[in-house]
């Protein structure tokens, strides 16, 4: 049986996914994400946490895709360049905050206003958690941990554990 968990996304959105999440290899998350990024509604930010190399940057495509992106365009991390901005039905955002060192390097960037306003996109933020506090908006996080085997499991909300 698949355990599923429905998350509330703000005032009455809802998404059920399958969470938490065991993914052996990367083709299990980018399989994930393209269904959850197919349910996800525009106007959303979803804050990813994980280690450094736990597979943002992967399940930040899978979301995009899933939400519409043309598969024939490349995704890739935003680490230098701060934030890619693409093409689709919704205006889709990818973010990296690795090396931003506060709030205020983020609002120079133009990232606190298209995180505080998605424009009914999708916005997917690595390394949410350095700034989470700092937004007050409805945030969809998901949490990525590296489990001994190398498997991620991925789970979603508040919160994990």
């Amino acid at each position: 049986m698949i355990d599923e968990m429905l998350i509330a996304l703000g005032t009455g959105r809802q998404v059920r996914v399958e969470a938490p999440f065991r993914s052996a290899v990367e083709e299990q998350t980018e399989a994930w994400g393209c269904r959850l990024g197919g349910l996800l509604p525009g106007g959303l930010v979803v804050g990813l946490t994980g280690d450094l190399g736990a597979g943002k940057t992967v399940l930040a495509r899978a979301l995009l895709r899933g939400a519409g992106l043309d598969p024939a365009i490349e995704v890739t991390s935003p680490t230098f360049t701060l934030m890619n901005l693409y093409p689709g039905p919704v205006p889709l955002v990818h973010v990296d905050l690795y090396r931003l060192e506060s709030v205020r390097d983020a609002f120079q960037a133009g990232i606190e206003e298209v995180i505080l306003d998605p424009a009914g996109g999708l916005v997917v933020v690595e390394w949410y958690e350095k700034f989470a506090d700092a937004w007050p908006v409805d945030v969809l996080r998901l949490f990525i941990d590296v489990e001994e085997d190398g498997a991620r499991r991925i789970s979603a909300g508040e919160s994990h554990g």
